[in-house]
């Protein structure tokens, strides 16, 4: 797990700006649609924030909706453009952020969006029924949208692959996930803590801020997970 960190640590320290800005294309609208539509359902947009009270009323709901949506195919898009990027730098090669969005193939982003949105839906209902399941499920298929990227597997097969590689593997990959998810949350708490000081306005802004930086790194990191489960399957053959 240590040289996995460090290995999404130097490449993300290495090409930081190019993952940022890539960041601001894919993940800024969905996160702000989001934080909107949340403020003007009159519920906090994340743990320990208010809604931001600006944005109330029916009008704000329609545009937080629709920046959300949205925002939801530039992620995936988003997604597919770092996998790519990664393997262009691995070669060597020079890269703009608007090259690496031109490269994502619409008909592959539209199918990790429709992954991610399959893999939150299972996960969810796992969860309502027992919290084992849920997790079970989470690691289970938690890389299916990097499996249509890197393997281009396609439909159910996706989920299949990505069962495939985890299998033997759980502990470690659950044990990636919650750092992943740790690190975010704990990012999150302490701009939480800093409200009084900044205000809801100003501390969803700092909130906007460290998902942009966070969400790279943590993409960064299932990408180089996916690719040791690979490199492992491949040893044990």
């Amino acid at each position: 797990m240590k040289i996995l960190f460090e290995r999404s640590i130097a490449t993300y320290r290495t090409h930081f700006r190019l993952f940022w800005k890539m960041a601001l294309i894919g993940e800024l609208p969905a996160y702000v649609g989001t934080v909107i539509f949340l403020s003007a359902m009159g519920r906090p947009y994340a743990l320990g924030m208010e809604p931001i009270s600006i944005f109330s009323g029916a009008g704000w709901k329609v545009i937080g909706g629709a920046l959300a949506l949205i925002g939801l195919m530039l992620s995936a898009m988003f997604l597919v453009a770092v996998v790519y990027a990664v393997e262009d730098l691995d070669e060597g090669k020079t890269l703009t952020v608007m090259a690496a969005y031109r490269s994502v193939p619409m008909g592959m982003a539209v199918a990790v969006l429709l992954a991610f949105i399959l893999v939150m839906l299972v996960i969810s209902i796992g969860m309502m029924a027992f919290i084992v399941p849920g997790i079970l499920l989470a690691v289970w298929f938690y890389l299916s949208p990097y499996a249509i990227v890197i393997d281009e597997a396609e439909g159910w097969d996706a989920f299949r692959r990505s069962k495939q590689l985890v299998r033997g593997h759980g502990g470690k990959v659950l044990g990636i996930i919650g750092a992943s998810f740790g690190i975010e949350l704990a990012g999150s708490l302490l701009i939480a803590g800093l409200r009084p000081l900044f205000g809801s306005l100003g501390s969803g802004v700092l909130l906007t801020g460290w998902d942009l930086v966070i969400t790279p790194f943590q993409i960064l990191l299932m990408i180089f997970l996916y690719d040791e489960l690979r490199n492992a399957e491949s040893g044990n053959r």
